[in-house]
């Protein structure tokens, strides 16, 4: 789908196509474009878009193309999904006025600036990038202040519940998978930020604007950084819990066991046939031997106590 939003009269219109005179064009915005749609804009504005392929390319130099008549960028931007977080990429390609937009998913961070376009006063494709890009690191602090509630939840919980079962660590893990998942789209935002305030193609009125979103963007990497400590320390604590209930569990069985020894060795000795042996022919030889082992058994136990091993 094609949205194309033109100036007329200090005011933004969306049209769903293109007009003959394009003077006034300041944003194409490509939803879920097919190939079609996509040939039709590279026809009419003569730019090459990013194909999937260099959208989803990893290494920086993909990330921020810069050349005389152009500015093209690749980032991702976290969701909220019914899964959980998900990242997907968004393309920007800034032309002399124009902001050319690649997107799969419908951000909230787009859905805003479109409500709000015309009280914004965006008038230029530079404009239109700089208030998306505010706007998502915003969406970023939120996401972040999401991870630490969930991180504070998980929190209370290992502080009230007596026994942490195995879908605890499962809970700790997607948190912090969760909160590297924020991470690395923060520090993609933080080299593009870099790489835009090396450029020239952007006016020097808005270096300002960039130093701050440089400013933000470390502040909310800061934070990141320390809801990951904490739950690296949450997830240490559940494991030495663990361990501590398994020593416990070990260490009842260890007891358990080595009360029983001396019946079981008193036992055996009775239980070996052998022609001389004096308690064999005692009236009382059987009572004799349990009582025997009963009273090793008590020893035992304790002794154990005494030692507060119990």
């Amino acid at each position: 789908m094609i949205k194309c939003y033109y100036l007329d009269n200090d005011l933004i219109s969306c049209e769903s196509d293109f007009r003959r005179d394009d003077s006034v064009l300041v944003w194409v915005d490509l939803y879920k474009a097919d190939v079609l749609e996509s040939e039709k804009l590279e026809k009419k504005l003569k730019v090459k878009l990013f194909t999937e392929h260099e959208r989803k390319e990893i290494e920086t130099s993909s990330k921020y193309i810069e050349n005389e008549s152009m500015v093209g960028i690749n980032l991702n931007f976290v969701g909220v999904e019914d899964d959980g977080y998900q990242k997907s990429s968004v393309s920007f390609i800034l032309l002399d006025k124009v902001l050319i937009t690649q997107r799969e998913k419908d951000y909230k961070s787009f859905i805003e600036l479109i409500e709000k376009i015309n009280k914004l006063k965006l008038f230029s494709g530079v404009d239109l990038f700089l208030n998306l890009l505010e706007t998502r690191i915003d969406f970023d602090a939120d996401l972040i202040e999401g991870i630490t509630d969930d991180i504070n939840t998980l929190n209370r919980k290992i502080a009230k519940e007596q026994k942490l079962e195995r879908s605890f660590l499962l809970q700790i893990s997607e948190v912090r998978k969760s909160s590297v998942l924020i991470r690395e789209t923060l520090m993609e935002k933080q080299r593009i930020v870099f790489s835009i305030l090396k450029s020239s193609f952007f006016p020097s009125l808005d270096r300002q604007r960039f130093l701050v979103m440089n400013k933000d963007i470390a502040s909310l990497l800061q934070h990141s950084g320390f809801n990951f400590d904490r739950l690296e320390f949450m997830q240490n604590t559940f494991i030495g819990l663990v361990g501590m209930e398994q020593n416990k569990t070990i260490k009842m069985l260890t007891i358990v066991t080595l009360i029983f020894m001396p019946p079981a060795l008193i036992a055996s000795i009775y239980g070996m046939n052998f022609d001389v042996m004096p308690e064999l022919k005692m009236a009382y030889g059987y009572p004799y031997s349990i009582l025997a082992m009963l009273v090793s058994s008590v020893l035992i136990f304790l002794f154990f106590r005494w030692k507060s091993w119990l």
